[in-house]
């Protein structure tokens, strides 16, 4: 009886100690993956959510016994088909090899290898279900029917490229994300834009720039695009190629070209576009993607799909009609000149729209606050009461240097091609953020009397538009019109200088009488005017432009209610020693406060730590321009930062602050990779840093998100800024108080305090400045300096 009991016993335990082995496969047995067995799958390795896969199964070879291991892309027995072993489970054969994939060793072992064996499937270590991950799509646990194991790696290590793989426990089994080879060809989504325009820039193409989701890197060509045949590849993201999208109705789907910083096409270069195409027509997993020409257009490996990321905007994965696979940086590597393949692997795309004719791509909600920050809309998020000063507003220095024409060729050649400052064309700036521009205007053309031209470089090279005309200021003023008509919320600051020959004045006198003319008052206006009961201030300009009242326009940058949907000036050509007429006063009142006194830093006497005061004016510059180092030029650059943060002036006059230096490409490049570093830019929680008005060289889509970004927190909330406080008086105080002597050893101070709002005297002609302060005028001061906040509770005195 004692033998029969504990050979009972003995069963049970045996059953029970089975029972536990499978307890996971058992629990899910009705939830497995099911896949097409007519297609072959890569089994990539999930190492954390990102979405980048950096290994995936391979047979070390294709004899019996070579074991699977995890290996790049590039590796070359990659490629398993699937055979349905019945209740759910699947033989895993390396397609090259022909082998089914086993465990060594058939028994319940854990880190018994895997490897390939035999062409039968018959036995139960052969055949493998799939498990989902909860949430997580094509993501499954692999588990080997034989044992109720699942799939890990030897010594249940950190994965890396050859790691064997082992039958493992629940606790040390890995995530494995199942593709075909061949993807299916998934459906496309629309862009924006009209679906029948050309593929060029010049006819109104969709113009964009794109860059892997998380990636500071873009896409551009090798060369420039300058030769066909040369590889897609990834590069800092503000040099690079922009790419057109052309809608081809019969295959829905997009031909893609990119171009050169020129934007040349066949008009202007000995060879045809350059169209994205891959190698040899390839369908091959891994192949390389380059521009070739457009002959053979039809051609489907040079037509793309746009597929949407789900819960994502702006964001796709990119599929080739003919193989079906993705566009993916080599290795998923995140580094400059890597090449661009296709593969099965998804790379998410972050696309950024420039340009479309008759588009806006980024707007605002009148009646919502919509919770994304967009570039069309993000001024619409700050406060009315900041001053425009305290924005940290994302620039463009010489911001209309995109395009050049010489008399001796149709452009100027690549030795010359420093003159470029900007690879964005003014409209395209707007729609990715940027809302100040530095511009260069000149009247050298004896042919223009009131319309200045747009120039930029000491020998005042002429500036053009997309479509090869001269660029002249009403085309600009146009363009500001334009988006500030579909974005009312928003501002545009225009930063005017002349070419530093003597003739600024002039300019600026023709430019007032431009923007600003009397010619279409009516005669009942004209007589107003003359009778002194109307002024040009109750008319207005003929653009929508900021005009400061005259306290104003030298003394403090106004606040954002009173600039939304307008352009502001600021005067760098100067303005008279006296005005012909009132209505010349206004009209360089609407061309801003007069910073022609410009300042260039001194590299000796000024050390890198601050912009510099422009003498009578609500305005600072840092403008050291005479570096050929990016690492130099952040210095200036990063102790402008400090001085705005730590300075009191900072939050009512404007600070020029200028990340450009000499227009060579590996300057700005390295001032562009700094500024993406720079702890100054990076979105803070309670306090602000200021950065100024921010003018770079050759700006780009992320580099303008990520200071426009630094206004707001991490949870898109405006930063808090200090209160305004009443303009500043043009009145000396010993006018308005009799008791201040000009002489007096505090006469500058109460100046101040009187000009800040701080102290406004005991009467309207005394300020008394021997009294004694009580504590009411203590804290009374300190209150109007902080802006006069509104008081959460009562004070608690009972004298107060």
């Amino acid at each position: 009886m004692m033998k029969r009991m504990l050979s009972v016993l003995l069963c049970l335990t045996m059953v029970l100690s089975l029972a536990t082995v499978l307890t996971p496969l058992k629990a899910q047995a009705a939830d497995y993956g099911t896949f097409d067995t007519s297609l072959d799958y890569y089994l990539w390795l999930k190492e954390d959510d990102s979405g980048d896969y950096n290994y995936r199964w391979n047979a070390d070879g294709t004899l019996k016994g070579n074991v699977i291991h995890l290996d790049i892309p590039s590796g070359s027995n990659c490629a398993f088909h699937f055979t349905d072993a019945g209740d759910g489970y699947y033989g895993i054969m390396c397609t090259k090899g022909s082998r089914y994939v086993d465990t060594d060793g058939n028994d319940n072992k854990e880190k018994r290898v895997l490897h390939q064996w035999s062409d039968d499937l018959d036995q139960d270590n052969q055949k493998f279900k799939f498990i989902p991950v909860d949430g997580e799509e094509d993501t499954y646990l692999i588990q080997v029917k034989n044992s109720g194991l699942y799939v890990g790696l030897n010594d249940y290590d950190e994965p890396e490229q050859h790691r064997t793989l082992v039958t493992a426990d629940r606790d040390h089994a890995w995530e494995w994300v199942v593709v075909p080879t061949v993807p299916p060809l998934e459906q496309n989504v629309l862009l924006p834009g009209a679906l029948d325009h050309e593929g060029y820039p010049e006819k109104g193409a969709l113009t964009f720039m794109m860059n892997p989701v998380g990636s500071e890197l873009g896409l551009s060509v090798n060369n420039d695009a300058k030769v066909v045949g040369n590889k897609v590849h990834q590069w800092t993201m503000g040099h690079i190629c922009k790419v057109t999208a052309e809608y081809i109705p019969a295959q829905d789907a997009y031909r893609l070209r990119s171009f050169d910083y020129f934007e040349t096409t066949t008009n202007y270069w000995d060879s045809k576009d350059f169209v994205w195409d891959v190698d040899d027509q390839s369908k091959n997993d891994g192949a390389v993607i380059h521009v070739w020409d457009s002959e053979g257009d039809d051609k489907a490996s040079t037509l793309w799909r746009f597929v949407a990321v789900p819960g994502e905007k702006d964001v796709y994965y990119i599929q080739n009609v003919n193989s079906h696979l993705f566009i993916s940086p080599e290795d998923g590597s995140d580094e400059d000149g890597v090449t661009l393949k296709q593969t099965s692997k998804k790379v998410p795309w972050e696309i950024h729209w420039l340009y479309g004719k008759d588009q806006s791509f980024y707007t605002y909600s009148e009646n919502e606050s919509p919770a994304d920050i967009n570039p069309g809309n993000w001024m619409s998020h700050l406060p009315d009461g900041m001053t425009l000063s305290q924005v940290n507003l994302p620039g463009t220095h010489d911001a209309a240097a995109t395009r050049f024409y010489t008399s001796f060729s149709n452009f100027i050649n690549e030795g010359v091609g420093q003159l470029l400052a900007q690879m964005l064309y003014v409209d395209e700036q707007l729609n990715v953020g940027v809302r100040a521009w530095d511009l260069r205007v000149s009247n050298k053309d004896a042919n223009v009397t009131t319309d200045p031209t747009i120039i930029h470089g000491v020998d005042a090279a002429i500036c053009h538009e997309r479509g090869g005309r001269e660029l002249h200021l009403s085309t600009v003023i146009e363009t500001a019109r334009l988006f500030l008509k579909s974005h009312p919320d928003e501002t545009i600051v225009i930063k005017l200088s002349g070419q530093g020959d003597g003739d600024s004045l002039d300019v600026a006198k023709s430019l007032a009488q431009y923007i600003l003319t009397d010619v279409d008052l009516s005669k009942e206006e004209q007589a107003a005017i003359a009778a002194g009961t109307m002024t040009y201030d109750d008319i207005g300009p003929r653009y929508p432009i900021f005009v400061p009242s005259k306290e104003q326009v030298n003394a403090q940058a106004p606040t954002l209610d009173q600039v939304r949907g307008k352009i502001v000036f600021l005067n760098g050509l100067g303005v008279p020693e006296s005005y012909e007429s009132d209505l010349q006063e206004y009209q360089f009142r609407a061309l801003g406060p007069d910073i022609s006194p410009w300042v260039v830093n001194d590299l000796e006497k000024n050390p890198p730590k601050a912009a510099q005061k422009i003498d009578g004016t609500c305005a600072y510059a840092q403008d050291v321009y005479d570096l050929a180092d990016g690492n130099e030029k952040m210095k200036y650059v990063d102790g402008t930062f400090k001085d705005i943060s730590d300075h009191y002036w900072a939050d009512y006059n404007y600070v020029l602050n200028f990340a450009s230096g000499h227009d060579k490409i590996d300057t700005s490049k390295t001032i562009y990779n700094l500024l993406m570093e720079d702890s100054y830019l990076d979105q803070r929680s309670g306090s602000r840093n200021n950065t100024g008005i921010l003018f770079c060289n050759e700006i780009d889509p992320l580099l303008t998100r990520r200071i426009y970004l630094s206004n707001f927190d991490q949870n898109g909330k405006p930063l808090p800024y200090a209160a305004v406080l009443p303009p500043v008086s043009q009145n000396d105080v010993s006018d308005t108080f009799q008791d201040v002597k000009k002489d007096a050893w505090y006469h500058d101070a109460v100046q101040w305090a009187a000009d800040q709002g701080v102290m406004q005297g005991v009467s309207a002609d005394k300020f008394a400045p021997d009294s004694p302060a009580t504590r009411a005028m203590v804290v009374t001061m300190l209150w109007r300096t902080a802006g006069q906040p509104a008081a959460a509770a009562g004070s608690g005195f009972t004298d107060v």
